[in-house]
């Protein structure tokens, strides 16, 4: 596995790729990256998964949602921010406003 500063790096290029087609700030960037290395370790191999442009595995949380369903439900295939929503769902214990309404 990559070192810290080595993965927040891929992680703030590929995130340069894919949002706003390559027109994102660097604070975006930063402001997202730093967002998603905090996510629970549960969801880090989606993160990798992600950032190396394999498919993504089914993680479940809490044994209800994982990014697949995420994107189901959001209608989306914006990974980041589902992402994002299943993390928040991770560390809310649960908290089903976190699929339907944060990071929409």
């Amino acid at each position: 596995m990559m070192n810290r500063a080595a993965l927040s790096e891929a992680v703030k290029n590929r995130l340069r790729d894919d949002l706003l087609n390559g027109r994102a700030d660097d604070a975006m960037c930063e402001y997202y990256a730093s967002r998603l290395l905090r996510c629970e370790e549960v969801l880090l191999p989606n993160l990798l998964e992600w950032l190396n442009g394999k498919p993504l595995t089914e993680i479940w949380v809490h044994d209800k949602y994982c990014i697949g369903a995420v994107m189901k439900i959001r209608k989306s295939d914006d990974f980041i921010h589902c992402f994002l929503a299943l993390d928040d769902y991770a560390k809310d214990s649960g908290s089903e406003s976190a699929i339907w309404t944060r990071w929409a």
